[in-house]
């Protein structure tokens, strides 16, 4: 048996359709990767109280592709940070003060300042933390996955498949 879309009724169809779309719009924002594990493990190696927020290094609140662009956030990349690469961090943070980088250019080691909850990339900055170590993560990849847009959307689908279903196709 040959399964032909051709040769379905329409209104199956269509429910395909929207239900093949409602799919895509629930998976699509969990392609977006978190990288909590970057923040997390500079914590960690540094022993910091706090996870620092995503800002430390992207220039944009909750992350997102291409956004590792402040000036720490180049410096680390220039040192060899990838992404989604947690196990780099005790490297890289050797190899930062190794470098002596200091880019907001007030004296102190970039490193040096982080230990002291200072922003690296502005001086005399309190660093912006998370005190929860281990909560949430700079979204990578697609950008940030908007839940409020994914359900507003899911609604319409439904509507649209109840509307249809009252008033039928003629």
């Amino acid at each position: 048996m040959t399964w032909q879309v051709a040769s379905m009724p329409r209104a199956l169809r269509i429910d395909l359709l929207c239900l093949l779309f409602s799919a895509l719009v629930v998976v699509a924002p969990a392609a977006t990767r978190a990288s909590p594990s970057h923040a997390v493990a500079i914590a960690e190696e540094l022993e910091l109280p706090c996870r620092p927020t995503c800002l430390l290094c992207h220039t944009k609140e909750m992350g997102g592709y291409a956004t590792a662009n402040t000036s720490f956030g180049i410096a680390a990349r220039r040192a060899g940070l990838l992404c989604c690469e947690p196990e780099q961090i005790p490297k890289l943070l050797t190899d930062l003060r190794m470098m002596k980088t200091d880019v907001d250019k007030d004296g102190l080691l970039d490193i040096d300042e982080l230990v002291s909850l200072s922003d690296p990339n502005a001086k005399d900055t309190e660093l912006a933390c998370t005190w929860a170590k281990r909560e949430g993560g700079c979204q990578v990849g697609f950008g940030a996955a908007r839940a409020s847009g994914t359900w507003l959307l899911i609604a319409l689908l439904v509507f649209i498949r109840l509307f249809r279903r009252a008033v039928p196709f003629t």
